[in-house]
């Protein structure tokens, strides 16, 4: 209780005074024992509209023996269940489309070229040889030659020939290895 401060102590102390005197204290005379009062007859007529008349408990012979069955319906709730929320509406349906399909465009023929041969013209332009397999036909193509195919020629440079199909994508002829 060092720790407390001095008028914590004194408030401390004096409570536990005042509880041990009301302890010790003997019992007021102001307490009255109930089971040495007598019935008075009520001397005010407003006050009996206040009480109930007691009722007579029914006579025992007076029961009957078997109580009536209730037709009772199932309850339409299940406690233990709970409240179980309503179910989603249904997603509604995609509407069929209408108009013209996407068509995806022909996947391009297979390069049916190959390399011969290059040179350069006294103006620097690259020239490629190509042959066309399967025949004798040579083809002397620069940048921008376009192909029986639909092949274009993008760009010849030191790894190979690179050729374009304009709707897709571009195909690459490599240059054989050099001796």
């Amino acid at each position: 209780m060092s720790g407390l401060r001095r008028e914590l102590v004194w408030g401390l102390g004096v409570s536990a005074l005042a509880a041990a005197g009301a302890i010790a204290w003997p019992q007021s005379s102001a307490v009255v024992d109930v089971t040495h009062r007598t019935e008075e007859p009520i001397a005010s007529a407003t006050a009996s509209q206040y009480l109930a008349p007691a009722r007579a408990l029914p006579d025992a012979s007076t029961l009957p023996e078997h109580l009536p069955s209730a037709d009772l319906e199932p309850a339409d709730f299940d406690p233990f269940k709970g409240v179980q929320p309503a179910p989603p509406p249904e997603a509604p349906k995609p509407k069929p489309l209408v108009g013209p399909l996407f068509t995806p465009p022909p996947p391009p023929t297979p390069v049916s070229y190959h390399y011969l041969g290059q040179m350069t013209d006294p103006t620097g332009a690259r020239r490629v040889y190509l042959a066309r397999n399967g025949t004798d036909k040579e083809l002397v193509a620069t940048v921008g030659t376009r192909l029986e195919d639909g092949y274009s020629v993008k760009s010849i440079d030191d790894v190979g020939v690179h050729l374009l199909y304009p709707p897709d994508a571009e195909a690459l002829i490599r240059f054989p290895a050099s001796p």
